[in-house]
Protein backbone atom coordinates (compact mmCIF):
# COMPACT_ATOMS: atom_id res chain seq x y z
CA UNK A 1 0.00 0.00 0.00
CA UNK A 2 2.98 2.41 0.71
CA UNK A 3 4.43 1.42 -2.63
CA UNK A 4 1.03 3.00 -4.37
CA UNK A 5 0.91 5.76 -2.03
CA UNK A 6 4.30 6.64 -3.57
CA UNK A 7 3.52 6.19 -6.91
CA UNK A 8 0.40 8.10 -6.90
CA UNK A 9 2.44 11.23 -5.21
CA UNK A 10 5.60 11.24 -7.30
CA UNK A 11 3.28 10.62 -10.05
CA UNK A 12 1.74 14.02 -9.32
CA UNK A 13 4.45 15.67 -8.58
CA UNK A 14 6.18 14.38 -11.67
CA UNK A 15 3.35 15.55 -14.38
CA UNK A 16 3.21 18.73 -12.46
CA UNK A 17 7.01 19.66 -13.57
CA UNK A 18 8.44 19.27 -9.76
CA UNK A 19 12.39 17.88 -10.01
CA UNK A 20 13.25 14.89 -8.90
CA UNK A 21 14.89 16.13 -5.96
CA UNK A 22 12.35 18.44 -4.87
CA UNK A 23 9.54 15.69 -5.49
CA UNK A 24 11.20 13.40 -3.01
CA UNK A 25 11.98 15.74 -0.36
CA UNK A 26 8.33 16.29 -0.29
CA UNK A 27 7.29 12.74 -0.03
CA UNK A 28 9.96 12.66 2.76
CA UNK A 29 8.06 15.20 4.81
CA UNK A 30 4.69 13.04 4.50
CA UNK A 31 5.79 9.66 4.36
CA UNK A 32 5.68 7.89 7.89
CA UNK A 33 7.57 4.73 6.76
CA UNK A 34 10.82 4.38 8.14
CA UNK A 35 12.28 1.95 5.55
CA UNK A 36 10.71 4.07 3.13
CA UNK A 37 12.21 7.31 4.07
CA UNK A 38 15.78 5.93 4.45
CA UNK A 39 15.48 4.36 0.42
CA UNK A 40 14.30 7.97 -0.51
CA UNK A 41 16.62 10.13 1.08
CA UNK A 42 19.35 7.89 -0.88
CA UNK A 43 17.72 7.99 -3.80
CA UNK A 44 17.44 11.31 -3.55
CA UNK A 45 21.60 12.11 -2.74
CA UNK A 46 22.17 9.43 -5.85
CA UNK A 47 20.26 11.81 -8.04
CA UNK A 48 21.89 14.41 -6.98
CA UNK A 49 25.57 13.21 -7.40
CA UNK A 50 24.56 12.45 -11.12
CA UNK A 51 22.37 9.44 -11.12
CA UNK A 52 19.58 8.42 -13.73
CA UNK A 53 16.41 7.71 -11.95
CA UNK A 54 16.37 4.01 -12.42
CA UNK A 55 20.14 4.08 -11.41
CA UNK A 56 19.37 5.52 -8.37
CA UNK A 57 16.46 2.65 -7.83
CA UNK A 58 19.04 -0.25 -8.82
CA UNK A 59 19.97 -1.35 -5.21
CA UNK A 60 16.35 -1.69 -4.02
CA UNK A 61 15.24 -3.84 -6.80
CA UNK A 62 14.01 -5.66 -3.86
CA UNK A 63 11.75 -3.31 -2.18
CA UNK A 64 10.58 -2.31 -5.60
CA UNK A 65 11.37 -4.86 -7.88
CA UNK A 66 13.07 -5.25 -11.01
CA UNK A 67 9.66 -4.80 -13.01
CA UNK A 68 9.66 -1.12 -11.78
CA UNK A 69 13.39 -0.48 -12.36
CA UNK A 70 12.70 -1.52 -15.82
CA UNK A 71 10.24 0.73 -16.25
CA UNK A 72 12.00 3.49 -15.40
CA UNK A 73 14.47 2.88 -17.45
CA UNK A 74 12.11 2.33 -20.69
CA UNK A 75 10.48 5.66 -19.88
CA UNK A 76 13.54 7.93 -19.38
CA UNK A 77 14.89 6.19 -22.44
CA UNK A 78 11.65 7.06 -24.45
CA UNK A 79 11.37 10.12 -22.52
CA UNK A 80 7.75 9.12 -21.87
CA UNK A 81 8.89 8.79 -17.96
CA UNK A 82 5.35 10.05 -16.94
CA UNK A 83 3.18 8.15 -18.73
CA UNK A 84 5.14 5.33 -17.59
CA UNK A 85 5.15 5.66 -14.37
CA UNK A 86 0.78 6.28 -14.73
CA UNK A 87 1.12 3.14 -16.38
CA UNK A 88 2.84 1.59 -13.00
CA UNK A 89 0.73 3.22 -11.15
CA UNK A 90 -2.46 1.27 -12.66
CA UNK A 91 -0.92 -2.29 -13.04
CA UNK A 92 0.38 -1.90 -9.24
CA UNK A 93 -3.43 -0.94 -8.34
CA UNK A 94 -4.80 -4.20 -10.72
CA UNK A 95 -2.31 -6.75 -9.03
CA UNK A 96 -3.67 -5.23 -5.42
CA UNK A 97 -7.37 -5.59 -6.73
CA UNK A 98 -6.32 -9.15 -8.12
CA UNK A 99 -4.35 -10.44 -5.46
CA UNK A 100 -7.12 -9.27 -2.97
CA UNK A 101 -10.04 -11.26 -4.77
CA UNK A 102 -8.63 -14.29 -4.34
CA UNK A 103 -7.32 -13.50 -0.77
CA UNK A 104 -11.12 -13.02 -0.44
CA UNK A 105 -12.31 -16.06 -1.96
CA UNK A 106 -10.09 -18.29 0.32
CA UNK A 107 -10.69 -16.55 3.76
CA UNK A 108 -13.88 -19.23 4.01
CA UNK A 109 -11.62 -22.04 2.90
CA UNK A 110 -9.12 -21.05 5.33
CA UNK A 111 -11.28 -20.52 8.52
CA UNK A 112 -13.17 -23.74 7.84
CA UNK A 113 -9.31 -25.71 7.75
CA UNK A 114 -8.48 -23.74 10.98
CA UNK A 115 -11.41 -24.98 12.87
CA UNK A 116 -11.28 -28.24 12.02
CA UNK A 117 -7.28 -28.46 12.66
CA UNK A 118 -8.72 -26.90 16.64
CA UNK A 119 -11.46 -29.40 16.21
CA UNK A 120 -9.14 -32.48 15.89
CA UNK A 121 -6.59 -31.18 18.56
CA UNK A 122 -9.41 -30.84 20.77
CA UNK A 123 -10.76 -34.54 19.94
CA UNK A 124 -7.09 -36.03 20.64
CA UNK A 125 -6.52 -33.51 23.80
CA UNK A 126 -9.69 -33.82 25.80
CA UNK A 127 -12.24 -36.45 24.09
CA UNK A 128 -10.81 -39.42 22.95
CA UNK A 129 -8.96 -40.08 26.16
CA UNK A 130 -12.51 -40.30 28.11
CA UNK A 131 -13.06 -43.39 25.54
CA UNK A 132 -10.14 -44.81 26.32
CA UNK A 133 -10.81 -44.88 29.83
CA UNK A 134 -13.94 -46.15 28.67
CA UNK A 135 -13.04 -48.88 26.64
CA UNK A 136 -10.09 -49.78 29.32
CA UNK A 137 -12.69 -50.67 31.82
CA UNK A 138 -14.92 -53.02 29.45
CA UNK A 139 -12.06 -54.90 28.60
CA UNK A 140 -13.01 -55.21 25.00
CA UNK A 141 -11.11 -56.36 21.59
CA UNK A 142 -10.72 -52.86 19.69
CA UNK A 143 -9.01 -53.13 16.06
CA UNK A 144 -5.83 -51.73 15.92
CA UNK A 145 -6.56 -48.58 13.98
CA UNK A 146 -8.66 -47.68 16.87
CA UNK A 147 -5.96 -48.70 19.72
CA UNK A 148 -3.42 -46.16 18.14
CA UNK A 149 -5.43 -43.77 17.32
CA UNK A 150 -6.28 -44.38 21.56
CA UNK A 151 -2.97 -44.44 22.72
CA UNK A 152 -1.63 -41.38 20.24
CA UNK A 153 -4.59 -39.23 22.63
CA UNK A 154 -3.10 -40.68 25.97
CA UNK A 155 0.58 -40.00 24.96
CA UNK A 156 -0.21 -36.17 24.06
CA UNK A 157 -2.22 -35.89 26.86
CA UNK A 158 -0.08 -37.13 28.82
CA UNK A 159 2.81 -35.41 27.74
CA UNK A 160 1.66 -32.05 26.32
CA UNK A 161 4.52 -30.00 26.46
CA UNK A 162 6.01 -32.34 24.60
CA UNK A 163 3.13 -32.70 22.03
CA UNK A 164 3.65 -28.87 21.38
CA UNK A 165 7.27 -29.34 20.93
CA UNK A 166 6.92 -31.55 18.15
CA UNK A 167 4.46 -29.80 16.10
CA UNK A 168 6.72 -26.38 16.81
CA UNK A 169 9.71 -28.89 15.71
CA UNK A 170 8.11 -29.98 12.42
CA UNK A 171 7.06 -26.36 11.53
CA UNK A 172 11.13 -24.95 12.08
CA UNK A 173 12.04 -28.39 9.99
CA UNK A 174 9.42 -27.37 7.29
CA UNK A 175 10.99 -24.10 6.92
CA UNK A 176 14.72 -24.84 6.51
CA UNK A 177 12.88 -27.34 4.14
CA UNK A 178 11.27 -24.99 2.39
CA UNK A 179 14.37 -22.46 2.06
CA UNK A 180 15.88 -25.80 -0.08
CA UNK A 181 15.34 -25.35 -3.94
CA UNK A 182 14.44 -28.52 -4.59
CA UNK A 183 12.23 -29.27 -1.79
CA UNK A 184 10.32 -25.66 -2.23
CA UNK A 185 9.67 -26.51 -5.77
CA UNK A 186 8.18 -29.95 -4.70
CA UNK A 187 6.38 -28.62 -1.90
CA UNK A 188 5.20 -25.65 -4.07
CA UNK A 189 3.76 -28.15 -7.07
CA UNK A 190 1.78 -30.18 -4.58
CA UNK A 191 0.38 -27.31 -3.47
CA UNK A 192 -1.18 -26.79 -6.80
CA UNK A 193 -3.18 -30.33 -6.77
CA UNK A 194 -4.81 -28.99 -3.69
CA UNK A 195 -8.45 -28.88 -4.23
CA UNK A 196 -9.86 -25.02 -4.91
CA UNK A 197 -6.58 -23.75 -3.34
CA UNK A 198 -4.28 -25.00 -6.05
CA UNK A 199 -6.69 -23.68 -8.85
CA UNK A 200 -6.81 -20.00 -7.50
CA UNK A 201 -3.08 -20.23 -7.29
CA UNK A 202 -2.39 -21.16 -10.08
CA UNK A 203 -4.92 -18.42 -11.58
CA UNK A 204 -3.21 -15.88 -9.34
CA UNK A 205 -0.06 -16.55 -10.48
CA UNK A 206 -1.31 -16.64 -14.75
CA UNK A 207 -2.83 -13.34 -14.05
CA UNK A 208 0.01 -11.76 -12.56
CA UNK A 209 2.54 -13.19 -14.88
CA UNK A 210 0.39 -11.77 -18.02
CA UNK A 211 -0.14 -8.67 -16.61
CA UNK A 212 3.05 -7.65 -15.90
CA UNK A 213 4.45 -9.23 -19.28
CA UNK A 214 1.57 -6.98 -20.85
CA UNK A 215 2.64 -3.45 -18.62
CA UNK A 216 6.36 -4.55 -19.65
CA UNK A 217 6.02 -5.09 -23.55
CA UNK A 218 3.39 -1.64 -23.81
CA UNK A 219 6.22 0.07 -22.04
CA UNK A 220 9.03 -0.56 -24.97
CA UNK A 221 10.60 -3.70 -22.58
CA UNK A 222 12.18 -6.41 -25.14
CA UNK A 223 10.50 -9.51 -24.75
CA UNK A 224 12.61 -11.89 -24.05
CA UNK A 225 13.67 -9.64 -20.67
CA UNK A 226 9.67 -8.97 -20.54
CA UNK A 227 9.29 -12.45 -20.14
CA UNK A 228 11.70 -12.77 -18.28
CA UNK A 229 10.89 -10.07 -15.46
CA UNK A 230 7.33 -11.24 -15.66
CA UNK A 231 8.20 -15.15 -14.66
CA UNK A 232 10.00 -13.93 -11.91
CA UNK A 233 6.82 -12.09 -10.31
CA UNK A 234 5.48 -15.78 -9.48
CA UNK A 235 5.81 -16.39 -5.34
CA UNK A 236 5.69 -20.21 -6.41
CA UNK A 237 9.00 -21.83 -7.50
CA UNK A 238 7.00 -24.77 -9.68
CA UNK A 239 5.34 -22.41 -11.81
CA UNK A 240 8.34 -19.89 -11.83
CA UNK A 241 10.39 -22.55 -13.03
CA UNK A 242 7.86 -23.33 -15.60
CA UNK A 243 7.46 -19.37 -16.84
CA UNK A 244 11.24 -18.95 -16.93
CA UNK A 245 11.25 -21.43 -19.47
CA UNK A 246 8.87 -19.09 -21.82
CA UNK A 247 12.21 -16.90 -21.77
CA UNK A 248 14.22 -19.56 -23.51
CA UNK A 249 11.72 -20.66 -25.72
CA UNK A 250 11.63 -17.12 -27.24
CA UNK A 251 15.64 -16.92 -27.34
CA UNK A 252 15.38 -20.63 -29.82
CA UNK A 253 13.08 -18.44 -32.17
CA UNK A 254 9.92 -20.04 -30.53
CA UNK A 255 6.74 -17.57 -30.45
CA UNK A 256 5.30 -16.58 -27.42
CA UNK A 257 1.67 -18.56 -27.78
CA UNK A 258 3.91 -22.01 -28.13
CA UNK A 259 5.94 -20.85 -25.05
CA UNK A 260 3.27 -20.17 -23.02
CA UNK A 261 1.47 -23.79 -24.37
CA UNK A 262 4.30 -25.38 -23.96
CA UNK A 263 4.61 -24.25 -19.79
CA UNK A 264 1.06 -25.44 -18.97
CA UNK A 265 0.49 -22.71 -16.91
CA UNK A 266 -1.34 -20.01 -18.72
CA UNK A 267 -5.09 -20.74 -19.54
CA UNK A 268 -5.87 -21.82 -22.69
CA UNK A 269 -8.33 -18.76 -23.47
CA UNK A 270 -5.17 -16.23 -22.85
CA UNK A 271 -2.93 -18.13 -25.16
CA UNK A 272 -5.64 -18.34 -27.81
CA UNK A 273 -5.75 -14.17 -27.33
CA UNK A 274 -2.09 -13.94 -27.38
CA UNK A 275 -1.91 -16.45 -30.67
CA UNK A 276 -4.53 -14.01 -32.31
CA UNK A 277 -2.44 -10.80 -31.26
Amino acid sequence: QDKIIFAQEFIALVKSGVPFVRSFEIILQRTGNERLKEILSDVRERIIDGASLSDAFAPYSEEFGMVFISSLAAGEKSGRLPDTLKRYLEYIQLLADTSHTIKAALTYPAVVISVAIILVVILVLFVIPNFAEFYRGAEISLPFLTVVLLEFSQFAQHNFSLFIALIISGIIVLKFLRSRPGFAERMDKSLLSFPFVGKAALLLNASVFLRTLSFLLSGGIPLVKASDLAAKTSGNSFIRKKLSMVKEDIEKGENLSDSLEKSGIIPEIAIEMVRVG
